[in-house]
């Protein structure tokens, strides 16, 4: 069985639940948490992970740091991160963008 490997990054244990509870019908799923910038890096580093869903607060640079992290490890240069926020899209472009030349798309 092929399975897609999922991290899902936030400070909150309570949403990560919520967003477990939203993928748990799928069994295709495997699903990897970290409440913290440091042990996300450690999941992305040891694992395939193919999504991201990051809660943008988390950390800003943070954020960073995993997207950075991602373009220079041939393993993973194809995940798909999700930014789960309230802000607007164009304040995450300005933070972001300034000095990541990745471009992001919006769901």
């Amino acid at each position: 069985m092929v399975y897609v490997n999922i991290l899902i990054i936030n400070k909150d244990k309570s949403n990560i639940q919520k967003i477990k509870f939203l993928l748990s019908n799928n069994k295709n799923i495997k699903i990897f948490q970290a409440q913290s910038i440091k042990d996300s890096l450690l999941i992305v580093i040891k694992n395939s992970i193919d999504i991201i869903i990051c809660d943008f607060q988390i950390s800003y640079l943070g954020n960073l740091e995993i997207i950075k992290l991602l373009e220079k490890n041939s393993i993973n240069k194809n995940i798909s991160i999700f930014i789960d926020t309230v802000l607007e899209i164009t304040e995450i472009n300005n933070k972001i963008f300034k000095t990541n030349k990745r471009k992001m798309k919006c769901y």
